[in-house]
């Protein structure tokens, strides 16, 4: 006969003890399993896997693209019809392009650091950010190359102002809308007297000012 102690009973499955006759009641507990790791099941690890591959939302980066969009329209636009465009609407038109650009520029930056604090992709907020960048300069240029203007409307009441002076007469005077600005070139202004005399006033463009008298 097997003598008393903890035995394994292949009948339950358990260790129980064997009083030396039979079988009792007591069962040992199984011994505790140490683990070392677990397996994440399958929604945690695809959790996991989603956090770890950056995301493509980027809000500002995106309005910024947008943005930089409706400016290239735009300034392709202002080229195009610059030659018939009125100066005062061409110039809101342009401030406008710049608002545009500059806020474009601000959302690039923006939505470059929202990339670097998270995990978004950088790509289009870099994109934004050298096109405006680039949109800006080209802007400045512009600006600072564009040919100077003749204020037609400042010009006629000028040369009335002259020509009363000169005549005595009231006399309405018609300049261009776009007259030349190089310098040495030549344009003609209409003057029409108050009697109806009607005679031509010769302008030439100096350096810096404006000379005109009556067309032979």
């Amino acid at each position: 006969m097997q003598p008393p102690g903890w035995l394994y009973d292949s009948e339950t499955g358990q260790t129980r003890w064997w009083n030396g006759v039979r079988w009792t009641d007591h069962a040992k507990p199984l011994d505790p399993v140490v683990r070392t790791g677990s397996v994440p099941s399958a929604p945690y690890a695809a959790a996991m896997t989603a956090s770890a591959v950056p995301s493509s939302k980027n809000g500002p980066a995106k309005a910024a693209l947008v943005l930089l969009l409706l400016a290239v329209l735009g300034v392709a636009g202002l080229i195009w019809l610059a030659s018939g465009m009125d100066p005062t609407v061409a110039a809101v038109a342009g401030l406008a392009q710049i608002g545009l650009v500059v806020a474009a520029f601000v959302l690039s930056i923006v939505g470059l650091v929202l990339a670097i604090v998270r995990p978004t992709r950088k790509r289009e907020a870099i994109f934004g950010l050298v096109l405006s960048a680039l949109l800006l300069g080209f802007m400045v240029f512009r600006i600072l190359t564009a040919p100077a203007t003749i204020d037609s409307a400042a010009l006629e009441g000028e040369i009335e102002a002259w020509a009363l002076e000169q005549t005595g007469e009231v006399t309405q005077v018609t300049c261009p809308a776009n007259p030349p600005t190089a310098t040495g070139a030549l344009f003609t202004c209409t003057a029409v007297g108050a009697s109806g005399t009607t005679w031509a006033v010769a302008v030439n463009v100096a350096d810096d000012t404006l000379t005109w008298d009556v067309a032979p």
